[in-house]
């Protein structure tokens, strides 16, 4: 990469917060037994899920490449066995982050396929949108002249070879639909949910234990995220938990994405709030309302609110803008 646009990108890393470039002492993981040998550990970014036994560790999800050392002193208090396995429920940096240094210590990390496709192209974009303000930043500070616009088109020809990914950040095996492992006692399943929170989504079934792990397709007591820029859909979303909810019990146990450990009657009470919403808005599309006045009809969320549902990262506001689009192009003008 031509000198003016490494160096500003250099820049850019340095400008970094701390904490996304090295470990943060202050955080805090909490260690949750789930069931039998299944745990939880929570704190800042997605929840981990772990399966401690005779075979060794297997992991789901992995947070903040800052958050790995946090991470093993957690796990060094419930076993000194090494992980084995890492599977990524989904793309987002908040489940990847730490696949760099798990990886660099021997572990192997399954994820669906398009996680893969989708860690790389995250990186593409930001090494366009690197190129791009470094270009904007040469013409502020006057660096102008007739061969600049050349460089920039020059860098952006050679992304390939010069992205800046490190292999061990992303999946070693991907998969298109279910993984069977047969590890630590039991068998475990891991399933794609298709197009749900992203086009990348799996869940794990740990099946003696009864428990399962939902990535980002189910968030406890909060609104979810539908990431439809990187294929999720609230079709999707919403087929995703009528299939959990016919393969779960009362008894089962659920490690969400985000939240507390969950039950069936968490994931049914998601199920009806968003099927709720969706037909909600649909019916008053069909009647002929405005997205305006839709978007300004508090019976749509008000019960969910309530309850703190748009308290958390997704506020009823950015849960609405995010599903509409989809609902509008299925049913406006259906009257």
């Amino acid at each position: 990469m031509n000198r003016i646009f490494k160096g500003l990108l250099l820049a850019s890393i340095a400008a970094l917060p701390l904490g996304a470039q090295e470990n943060q002492p202050n955080e805090e993981i909490e260690v949750v037994k789930v069931r039998d040998s299944i745990y939880m550990l929570q704190g800042r970014g997605g929840n981990i899920g772990l399966s401690l036994g005779e075979d060794g560790i297997f992991m789901i999800d992995d947070k903040f490449a800052s958050s790995t050392p946090n991470i093993l002193n957690a796990i060094l208090t419930l076993s000194n066995a090494s992980v084995q396995f890492v599977i990524n429920t989904h793309h987002h940096g908040d489940h990847t982050g730490g696949n760099i240094n798990l990886r660099g210590q021997g572990a192997t990390i399954f994820a669906h396929e398009n996680v893969r496709s989708r860690l790389i192209q995250v990186a593409r974009d930001k090494y366009k949108q690197d190129i791009e303000k470094s270009a904007e930043d040469a013409k502020e500070r006057g660096i102008v002249d007739d061969k600049l616009e050349q460089r920039r088109e020059s860098a952006m020809a050679r992304i390939d070879e010069e992205l800046d990914l490190d292999p061990h950040s992303l999946p070693m095996v991907t998969f298109g639909n279910n993984l069977h492992f047969y590890y630590n006692g039991e068998e475990i399943v891991v399933f794609h949910v298709a197009r749900a929170h992203t086009d990348g989504d799996v869940m794990v079934y740990f099946t003696e234990s009864n428990v399962l792990q939902t990535g980002d397709a189910y968030v406890k007591d909060a609104y979810p995220f539908i990431d439809s820029k990187n294929g999720g859909s609230l079709a999707g979303y919403i087929a995703g938990l009528s299939r959990v909810m016919s393969m779960i019990d009362e008894d089962t146990l659920i490690i969400p994405g985000h939240g507390d450990i969950a039950t069936q009657a968490d994931i049914r009470y998601t199920l009806s709030m968003l099927t709720f919403i969706r037909d909600r808005i649909a019916f008053h599309l069909v009647a002929g309302k405005s997205k305006q006045e839709i978007m300004a009809m508090s019976e749509l969320t008000d019960q969910f609110d309530q309850k703190g549902f748009g308290d958390g990262f997704i506020n009823t506001q950015r849960l609405l803008e995010s599903v509409f689009p989809e609902i509008e192009k299925k049913f406006k003008g259906k009257n």
